[in-house]
């Protein structure tokens, strides 16, 4: 979980995913309303009545009184007019009356006034307002009688207390019932608010890609629901075994507060003392999945200052796990001073907020190392598309392997499509024989669960066929079975091929390296028998018998020097005189040589390029070479022929010197020497060049005629090659490295060009496969389009199919009953229109001393430069001049 620290600001901005919280009706407000109205109501009915009460109270406390002051009137005034009545009768009386009155008021002042004379009693002491006073006018005297208002309305406030005393009890209790009911709505609305941000915050933080600004959000939803003051997550940095260092990460605080980064003690996320440092070291149940709550008070200093800086004086804290291991704390806190004590409710908005918080750090967790295997097999996919060998894999529970996956590059391989691959059996790119290999090694390595490696024969979609090397990989469930094989394909035709040639060149320089050392030991011997031979020839002039013997060792050790020189020519270890030679010219001389040489049925053929470079050569061994040459010419025509002898400059190109790994690219001055006689199967032509290596009979020839040609060639820089056709004759060529000046005659070379490329479809018809092979991929780099063909007649049902091709280009020289002159003239007949173009590795005038070519068909010789085989392709399609090289 990335740390990232918020200021209010931000949180604003990262919580406007999450529902704004709506402004509702404080119910536990207004549920105080309609009680406190009714109160309100019930006491002013009860003050009310407690006022028309009293009043009530004093009005017949005054009627009753003036009752009792009326009859003590009366009964004064009666015995007033009771005259008979004496005065001490008239006290009596009067005495009678105020005390019946005092009976039913004893608190009572009554007293009577006549003319300012007061009797029978006293005016009450103290504010005659306090008094309920009652007056009763007679004609001679006024009766009064006054009653303390007190007295009065003492029933009547024992009555108001007692009422008042319900009243309130029932108001206390109204109000209690109240208050509790407004709590509990107010907790209800808590909670709603509560659990409608845990609502929310569970929505923002599955669904928010950025896992930080959701958790910013969330913190800032809930913490005013729970009227938290700050709400924040404390991230572990460093752990030992008593101490905790850590910082604080995701934070939102209220209106007012500062970032807690901001902040002395908070800033540097590795300063030890820090928040989080102190919950770790006084409640470690913190940091082991419990929640904690206490007081910073209780901390030391000046941890308990940097706190309560802060605005924290109360914190609730729970540790936050990921996927089982301790991740951070989420921490509430508030600022109140008194200390708030956390409530379970708080305690449960807590854990559920850290739960949702934990599920979404593992979803992102999880989302994360999703991308990155999905990033990683993308990467594998890229790569397994992009390798140049092919790759396959395929099904190993299903009948015939079939291929569930494939790249491009098997499908380059093997020209078909990558649809067409896959679903296919992959033992049906192989022949019958070498698919029953391929299941039994299959069958041995799944028993060792080991991988292997083969190389065989892959067919093509078009037939042709390359060979493959593969190596198999197996995948193994979890149970040990093997479920796919996976296949790395790569075609080695070109590097088994140059291994042959490698390996041919060094057997021959081997072979040469032997010569020359058993020739150098050989010289040595024949110096001492010859030179022996020589004094006992000297010495016998008067035995002839013994003299004709020592001539007879002579000549031996004669024949064997020769002998040893042949030898030391193909082991290249010849003394050599090169000096600067024009090859025509010396072929002027050593043609009027062969003239007195060679039989009269043997018809000589001399064709001379004109202006050919100048080579540096030993000229005595170059004729020797061309005459070695003519005469095994000579011997292979016994019934005679013609020996055709030419010149021509050749450049041979990169792709040429990959093929003939041991010659270097450049102009080569070419010496052509062709029989017409019986020629040689190819394995012959294979050890032609190996010493004393022969097809004449015993006592006709050494085999050292050919080897000392190639050894001298080699010595020279140069290059040497064979072509022969069992009954069609031998052609051997040997190039000669041409030297930047021209020798005096003829005309400049054709300069060799830039390389252009070209459009168009080829059949090509060559029975040689690597031939095939090797020129398919030529012209495909040049831009052309190549079907290939292994002999005439494949051509010619190839052309049935598809007439459409620019040209069709063949070699003269094929097997079967039809050469390429022929197949040349049965596509003429059947296709008038379509371009042909012939090769050999017969020289022109060769190929038509023995084949009867078509008109107007050009010839291209083997070997051919890249840029020889563009503008002759060019020309035979019919591209202008400007086009070509």
């Amino acid at each position: 979980m990335g740390v990232k620290h918020r200021s209010v600001g931000g949180f604003l901005n990262s919580a406007q995913n999450l529902e704004k919280p709506r402004k509702r009706l404080r119910l536990d407000r207004l549920i105080f309303l309609p009680v406190i109205g009714a109160l309100i109501g019930i006491w002013g009915v009860l003050i009310a009545f407690t006022g028309a009460e009293r009043r009530n109270t004093l009005e017949r406390a005054d009627i009753q009184l003036g009752f009792a002051i009326a009859t003590l009137a009366d009964a004064d005034a009666l015995a007033e007019r009771e005259a008979a009545e004496s005065a001490d009768r008239r006290s009596e009386i009067r005495a009678a009356a105020i005390a019946k009155a005092l009976q039913q008021y004893p608190k009572a002042s009554i007293w009577l006034e006549s003319n300012d004379v007061i009797s029978g009693g006293a005016p009450p002491v103290g504010d005659i307002g306090s008094f309920l006073v009652v007056d009763e006018k007679r004609e001679t005297f006024t009766a009064h009688a006054a009653l303390p208002i007190d007295d009065v309305l003492t029933v009547w406030r024992q009555a108001v207390r007692l009422r008042y005393s319900v009243a309130a009890a029932v108001s206390i209790v109204l109000l209690s019932l109240t208050g509790l009911l407004a709590r509990s709505l107010r907790q209800r609305a808590k909670s709603d608010s509560v659990l409608r941000a845990i609502n929310d915050s569970a929505a923002l933080l599955m669904s928010e890609q950025d896992l930080d600004t959701a958790i910013t959000g969330v913190l800032g939803a809930v913490g005013p629901t729970i009227e938290a003051t700050r709400t924040f997550l404390v991230h572990v940095v460093a752990e030992t075994a008593d101490r905790v260092v850590s910082n604080v990460g995701h934070e939102w605080f209220a209106p007012g507060m500062v970032p807690l980064r901001d902040l002395p003690g908070f800033r540097d996320q590795k300063v030890r003392g820090s928040f989080s440092d102190a919950v770790a070291a006084a409640r470690p149940q913190a940091f082991i999945g419990q929640e904690a709550k206490y007081l910073i008070d209780d901390f030391p200093e000046p941890l308990r200052s940097q706190n309560i800086n802060a605005g924290i004086r109360s914190v609730l804290s729970l540790s936050l796990m990921v996927d089982g291991q301790f991740e951070s704390s989420l921490v509430f806190s508030d600022s109140s001073p008194k200390g708030r004590r956390w409530n379970q409710s708080d305690v449960d908005t807590l854990k559920t907020l850290a739960r949702l918080i934990s599920a979404a750090a593992a979803r992102a967790r999880y989302i994360a190392q999703r991308e990155r295997a999905i990033s990683g097999l993308r990467l594998r996919d890229r790569a397994l598309e992009g390798i140049s060998q092919g790759v396959t894999i395929t099904d190993d529970k299903a009948p015939g392997y079939p291929i569930i996956y494939t790249n491009p590059a098997f499908a380059a391989l093997t020209r078909y499509t990558v649809d067409e691959i896959i679903g296919r059996g992959s033992l049906s790119f192989f022949d019958a024989s070498v698919a029953a290999h391929i299941v039994e090694r299959t069958e041995k390595a799944n028993t060792a669960k080991k991988p292997w490696r083969m190389e065989t024969s892959l067919k093509r979609k078009d037939g042709t066929s390359f060979l493959d090397s593969m190596v198999t990989t197996m995948i193994v469930d979890q149970h040990g079975d093997i479920t796919h094989s996976v296949t790395i394909h790569e075609d080695v035709t070109e590097v088994r091929r140059r291994e042959e040639l490698l390996l041919e060149a060094q057997k021959m320089e081997s072979v040469g390296q032997l010569t020359g050392g058993i020739a150098h030991d050989f010289n040595n011997l024949l110096t001492a028998i010859k030179s022996n031979a020589e004094d006992l020839r000297d010495d016998l002039k008067d035995n002839p018998l013994l003299q004709s013997q020592a001539e007879v060792v002579l000549a031996a050790a004669d024949r064997g020097a020769g002998l040893v020189a042949q030898l030391m020519a193909f082991a290249r270890k010849q003394e050599l005189q090169p000096k600067v030679t024009d090859v025509n010219e010396l072929l002027d001389r050593v043609g009027k040589l062969l003239r007195s040489t060679l039989p009269a049925h043997v018809d000589i053929d001399m064709r001379k390029a004109a202006r050919l470079p100048a080579v540096y050569v030993d000229p005595g061994r170059l004729e020797t070479a061309i005459l070695n040459l003519a005469i095994n010419a000579r011997d292979a025509m016994p019934d005679g022929g013609t020996v055709t002898i030419e010149t021509s400059l050749k450049n041979l190109d990169a792709d040429y010197v990959s093929e003939h790994i041991e010659v270097q690219q450049g102009d080569y001055v070419l010496i052509a020497v062709t029989d017409t006689g019986t020629g040689m199967a190819p394995e012959i032509v294979e050890r032609a060049f190996v010493p004393f290596f022969t097809t004449k009979e015993v006592g006709k020839g050494t085999g050292l005629g050919l080897s000392m040609v190639y050894g001298f060639v080699k010595q020279s820089g140069g290059h040497a090659m064979i072509y022969s056709e069992k009954g069609l004759g031998t052609v051997v060529k040997i190039y000669l490295p041409a030297m930047d000046q021209v020798a005096p005659s003829g005309d400049q070379p054709t300069e060799v060009g830039e390389v252009r490329p070209g459009t168009g479809s080829i059949l090509l018809v060559e029975d040689d496969a690597i031939v095939r092979q090797s020129i398919s991929g030529k012209l495909t780099r040049l831009g052309y389009k190549v079907v290939t063909a292994s002999n005439a007649l494949e051509a010619i049902e190839t052309l049935k199919r598809n007439p459409n091709f620019n040209l069709v280009f063949s070699d003269v020289i094929m097997p079967g009953p039809m050469n390429g002159a022929d197949l040349v003239r049965e596509v003429r007949r059947r296709w008038p229109t379509m371009n042909v173009l012939l090769t050999s590795g017969y020289t022109e005038s060769t190929v038509l001393g023995k084949i009867n070519l078509p008109t107007d068909v050009s010839l291209l010789s083997k070997p051919y430069s890249n840029g020889d085989l563009a503008r002759i392709i060019g020309e035979a399609i019919g591209r202008s001049s400007n086009d070509a090289i």
